[in-house]
């Protein structure tokens, strides 16, 4: 993201080797029609098809596909909603380095968890639309 960032907010929650990315969406996100961000981010994976992502709420939908872009690219880790983080948080990788981390959970309105070491002393409390504990 660096001074080229669209949301310079999310850097402080999202290691460097992700700001790319990221960034890349953000711009697509808003430049680009439904059908082109369907298509370029293989979202039939989310959504099953088309029509279906049409009808997803457009205002709260950028969160929900950064997360998917992180999950992706194994920055989060992403359970279904009767596992226990417990049980995969040693496969969890940070990508802070040395800064010390915390472990946050990503609030989605679904069956599935996710999850992401930030640093210690993150304070940001959303992803766009979804709320970040």
């Amino acid at each position: 993201m660096g001074n080229d960032a669209e949301s310079p907010e999310l850097e402080k929650i999202i290691a460097p080797k992700f700001h790319k990315a990221v960034n890349q969406l953000i711009v697509d996100f808003k430049t680009l029609g439904d059908k082109a961000i369907f298509e370029k981010y293989n979202l039939v994976q989310i959504w099953g098809d088309f029509e279906s992502y049409e009808e997803y709420d457009k205002e709260n939908v950028l969160g929900f596909l950064i997360l998917n872009i992180l999950v992706r690219e194994q920055y989060v880790m992403q359970l279904d909603w009767k596992e226990n983080i417990r049980d995969f948080k040693q496969y969890m990788k940070s990508y802070w380095g040395k800064t010390k981390t915390k472990l946050v959970s990503f609030k989605v309105d679904n069956d599935q968890q996710y999850f992401a070491f930030v640093p210690k002393d993150c304070d940001v409390k959303n992803l766009y639309e979804i709320e970040i504990k």
